[in-house]
């Protein structure tokens, strides 16, 4: 469980209200069977032949890209950040695919 900041930093100096009431999130792993399901149904896109590049600042590698570029790291961070109060959906931070 990763539970929320007591006092959330602002954004900007021209923050004026906070969010009070924050879920805690959970942290998790990929493994070795993930990775393993990854690889068996692994079709590679565009941006893998260079068609397409990111153009993105910043570029948030996707699970394949994590798996190909990192293949010596036997887990990935997922953090399950649930989407609101009383409800089971969750929002997989970290595992976006391609």
């Amino acid at each position: 469980i990763q539970p929320p900041d007591e006092q959330p930093p602002p954004f900007t100096y021209q923050t004026t209200k906070y969010i009070t009431h924050q879920l805690p999130s959970s942290l998790t792993y990929t493994n070795l069977q993930t990775h393993q399901l990854i690889h068996q149904n692994f079709h590679p896109p565009p941006i893998f032949s260079r068609m397409l590049k990111p153009t993105r600042p910043r570029y948030s590698p996707s699970i394949q890209d994590k798996l190909l570029r990192f293949n010596n790291k036997p887990t990935h961070q997922i953090f399950l950040q649930p989407q609101r109060p009383n409800t089971d959906q969750l929002y997989l931070q970290r595992l976006s695919t391609t």
